[in-house]
């Protein structure tokens, strides 16, 4: 009797235990999906915020390409400081709405119809600043483009009219007008300009009495009138000072998708809201289920044992003939330990409403712990987890883009410096150290260049540079010797990060300073050496650094290359 009263107990637990595992189950994979949802929710507010923000910066990137003054490398390569950062910002709009799109809360929201329109807009935007790029090209500066052509033909006209004081006197009037215009792009001084151009050519040819010299100046005239024509026009087109224009349409196109963007944050914040509320009720419901279920089970287990027991009780009391007063199990420590158990499942469920709280509101820096087994607070601190390697991941991404336009910014610097010195190698390799240690804020470098001494190769240097000092010592390396021998050799880049106490000491005005990282790289090219860089700073290299002194190396090469056979062939001559 005694053994079926325990097994009938065995199997009202396993089916009690059953129903608990199936209900916790459901609960975790239910709050799971919730949370899913609200992240997917909070990601797409988060980026109809940034894309407002977004459209203002590339408002702000347009107005200074407009006011940027550009140098002859923009007119040569079409891109400069200012087009660069246009395209960031239009990319970072582009990307964003694009993503905007690919939520499934923008069908949800009755947004994506918005988002369709911002990318025709985004198009037609990209197409006119294309236009916008190419007619500021066209029209040019001192160097390039058709301002260029006008100014050649200035020079001509003035050749051939310099033996007329009148006709000199009247097209320095049109040259004063002309210049005006470049610089008010005022659509009443063009128009003088044509007309004075005219009456000037007809003055000209009533004027000269050489056939020949008045057919050249006729050429001229028009020549002069068809640039500064496809100037006007162009300029026209652009409408930089007008309503009317290129720029104007890009404003009106940026206002379009502001406007676009304010309605859809217009439109879909009341269904965010809605998401938010309901999302907090859920929750709140689940968890008075979960504390009601747990309550049940709780008291189906009691009642399950008070039952058995009570059998076992009178069972026993026939067997013992025992009375009312005999008492078999105490019930008291059961209900303590029962509620012991409440509180805890209580403070645990407590623990992970605040950690999901606080993910919403995007506070993931506070660290929680829970239970190995809780696959509920597991799966919080996994979602955790990842939402904070995507920040990282991000500001990792922007770490690296910031150095690498940097270091593009670099090598077009030095190559500047490396065109404007030619035949000096001395005050090359100065420039060139100097300004390397600035870029790469390092303290002490040289320049060794390859030198033939008694048949030897060795390397001599040129240049050194020390807390913006100058420092030329007459110190000469053979090939093999030392690191910076050894370097030539080797023909590869050396990067020491622990450099012995008696390598090199950098002198302060605070006393004497160990460096942390050394840099030694060959200059060569096609396999010849002809020269090698020494670098080391107080700080510690990184790879984006090596890289950038390895491209920096190789252009010194070329021009090392070209500056030693001038040397040679003026050697040679002499």
């Amino acid at each position: 009797m005694i053994k079926k009263i325990f097994n009938n107990i065995g199997t009202q637990l396993i089916s009690l235990a059953v129903l608990l595992i199936v209900s916790v189950i459901f609960i975790i994979f239910y709050i799971g999906s919730r949370v899913n949802s609200l992240s997917e929710i909070n990601s797409f507010h988060e980026n109809l915020n940034t894309l407002t923000s977004s459209l203002v910066v590339l408002d702000i990137k347009l107005e200074e390409f407009k006011k940027h003054e550009h140098s002859t490398d923009f007119y040569e390569t079409n891109r400069d400081e200012s087009t660069v950062n246009f395209y960031d910002a239009f990319f970072s709009v582009f990307s964003v709405n694009k993503e905007l799109m690919s939520f499934k809360y923008s069908k949800k929201y009755k947004v994506f119809d918005i988002f369709k329109q911002n990318e025709a807009l985004l198009n037609d935007y990209e197409e006119k600043y294309k236009l916008l790029l190419k007619n500021t090209i066209e029209i040019g500066n001192d160097d390039f483009g058709y301002i260029q052509k006008l100014n050649h033909v200035e020079e001509r006209l003035i050749e051939n009219v310099k033996e007329s004081p009148s006709l000199s006197l009247m097209f320095e009037n049109i040259k004063n007008i002309k210049d005006s215009y470049l610089n008010s792009l005022n659509p009443l001084e063009a128009k003088e300009v044509l007309s004075k151009m005219l009456k000037f050519k007809k003055y000209a040819i009533t004027t000269s009495e050489n056939e020949i010299n008045k057919k050249l100046i006729i050429d001229i005239c028009a020549e002069y009138t068809n640039n500064f024509k496809h100037i006007y026009y162009l300029n026209k087109k652009q409408g930089k000072n007008s309503s009317i224009g290129l720029y104007s349409d890009l404003e009106e196109i940026s206002g379009l998708l502001s406007i676009n963007s304010t309605k859809a944050f217009d439109v879909s914040k009341f269904p965010i809201q809605q998401d938010y509320i309901t999302f907090k009720r859920r929750l709140e419901l689940i968890i008075v289920i979960s504390a009601l279920l747990m309550l049940f089970i709780i008291f189906l287990l009691y009642r399950v044992f008070r039952n058995e027991l009570s059998k076992i009780k009178i069972l026993s009391e026939k067997l013992l003939f025992e009375k009312d007063n005999f008492a078999i199990y105490d019930f008291s420590v059961f209900t303590d330990e029962v509620s012991k158990v409440l509180q805890k499942h209580e403070q645990n469920t407590n623990l992970k409403i605040n950690a999901i709280n606080d993910l919403a509101s995007g506070n993931i820096k506070k660290k929680y712990s829970f239970n190995e087994r809780d696959g509920l607070g597991l799966a919080i601190v996994n979602l955790q987890t990842k939402i904070s390697e995507e920040i990282k991941k991000i500001e990792g991404e922007t770490r690296k883009r910031v150095i690498e336009d940097k270091h593009k910014e670099g090598i077009a610097k030095f190559g500047r410096i490396l065109r404007r010195h030619v035949g000096d190698i001395n005050s090359l390799s100065y420039e060139l150290i100097s300004e390397l240690i600035g870029f790469l804020d390092a303290e002490v470098g040289g320049i060794f260049v390859t030198e033939e001494k008694n048949d030897k190769k060795i390397l001599k240097l040129r240049a050194s540079y020390a807390y913006n000092e100058k420092k030329l010592i007459q110190k000469e390396i053979e090939f093999g010797e030392g690191l910076v021998g050894t370097c030539a050799i080797d023909k590869s880049t050396f990067f020491i990060d622990k450099v012995d106490d008696d390598y090199m000491k950098i002198v302060s005005g605070f006393g004497h300073t160990k460096p942390t990282s050394l840099i030694i790289c060959p200059i060569l090219v096609e396999e010849y050496v002809y020269g090698v860089i020494e670098i080391a700073a107080t700080r510690m290299f990184n790879r984006y650094d090596i890289k950038f002194v390895e491209v920096l190396a190789e252009d010194i090469a070329y021009t090392l290359s070209y500056l030693l056979s001038l040397n040679q062939k003026e050697t040679e001559i002499e």
